[in-house]
This record gives structure tokens, sequence and C-alpha cells, in this order.
């Protein structure tokens, strides 16, 4: 557990096997060490929490900054602050409550969820930068009319009428903010 901390992380960090890391009231400020993007890795049955922390890239452009879950990996995100890309695979689980997963750059706002496999996302009372689903061929969806905005409460499962998929997400009382200012 890190507490009441400014961390400034040069490189990536890889948490796996049946590792737990967690932010407690902390600044985590990654930078990407000479390679194009910043990093963070959730593997294996790991879990990643950020509790009261913002999460954010030291770079003048927040979109270098990544963090992937794979297998069974977890992140919780509560009451914090992050930017730019989850991207979720497997049996992951994301789960982000009262807070915002997004940023804004002139003319351009970002940040989001991606989902491939059977990973699974738990949004509830916050603002993320978008959701991208990456569904294989035999997956069919409708997703007619779907905007960015506030949802009361969006199961994607039902709601996009996912058929031959496992992937779901369900936002309750979340913003999706549109890309462009």
């Amino acid at each position: 557990i890190i507490s009441y901390t400014e961390l400034l992380h040069d490189g990536s960090i890889t948490i796996e096997g049946k590792a737990r890391l967690v932010f407690q009231d902390s600044v985590v400020e990654m930078t990407s060490g000479g390679a194009l993007y910043a990093n963070i890795f959730v593997k294996d049955q790991a879990e990643l929490i950020f509790e009261s922390s913002t999460l954010k890239s030291h770079a003048d452009d927040p979109a270098n900054l990544f963090v992937y879950l794979t297998e069974e990996a977890k992140l919780i995100f509560n009451r914090s602050e992050g930017l730019h890309m989850l991207i979720a695979s497997g049996n992951s689980r994301i789960q982000i409550h009262n807070s915002t997963w997004a940023y804004s750059m002139p003319k351009f706002r970002g940040g989001g969820i991606r989902l491939s496999g059977s990973a699974q996302a738990d949004v509830r009372n916050s603002t993320i930068g978008g959701i991208i689903l990456d569904l294989p061929e035999e997956v069919s969806a409708n997703i007619n009319g779907f905007r960015a905005g506030k949802f009361t409460h969006l199961d994607i499962q039902k709601d996009f009428e996912l058929k031959n998929s496992n992937l779901n997400a369900i936002l309750e009382n979340t913003t999706i903010l549109d890309d462009y200012l």
C-alpha cells in the first residue's frame, strides 16, 4: 500500500500473479522512460487499486498512458482521477466508482475503456472519455441511437442486444464525454 505519496515513476509497471498494488490518497505520475508510452500491465489475478488518488502522464500529451488488464486481473478505481486508455481483455474486471477517467486537450477530449474477450466493466457515478468494444465477427450488436451523454443505467449486454459474447459494461449515473469540444 502506497499512501499519501507523490510518485514520479519512470518506465512501465507490471503487477502479476496474485499481487496487489494499492495507491491511497496519492498522485502517480508516469513517464515513458524513453519508450513511446508509459504502461501499467496488470496480469494473472493481480489487482491495481486507486483510492482517492490520481494517475496521470508526466508528458504534455496525456494520450501516452495505457493501463492493460489481462487474464483475471482487476482494476478498482474509487474517488480517483485517471486518463487515457484502460484496455481490458480475457476475464479481467474494471470497477470505476465516483471517479473521472477522461482528459481534455484543445478541441479534443479523450480517455476511455476498451473491452474485449469476456472483460467486464462496472462504472458508477463517474465520467469517462469513451467506451470501445472489440467484438469478434460472430458477435452481433445493435447500437442504433447510441451517443455520448449521461446514462442513468446502461447495460451493454442487454441494451446493445449482444449475442455470442460474454463481454459487458454496466454504467450507472455515468457520463460519457463527447470527443470534440
